[in-house]
């Protein structure tokens, strides 16, 4: 009969991945803890936005799109700072 463990908690392996990433990257610990809590997140951004040719192509994709994004709901984000 085997017995299954697994861990809760810790420093997983995404985590540890973004952070020599974002240490390389940036040299800065205020970026490295940040992309360590986002782990596996910031490790497929970077490898989309970074790593492949087309990646500019996507950034200015994704700014757009945001853009659209926030004209659009542009009355109800003023209402939540009034």
């Amino acid at each position: 009969m085997s017995k299954s463990v697994s861990t809760s908690g810790g420093i997983g392996l995404g985590s540890i991945l973004a952070g020599i990433i974002s240490w390389v990257t940036n040299h800065s610990i205020g970026w490295l803890i940040i992309h360590a809590l986002l782990g596996w997140l910031y490790v497929f951004y970077y490898i989309v936005f970074y790593l492949f040719p087309w990646g500019i192509f996507l950034k200015i994709l994704t700014i757009g799109v945001i853009a659209i994004i926030l004209w659009a709901y542009r009355d109800k984000i003023k209402n939540v700072f009034k």
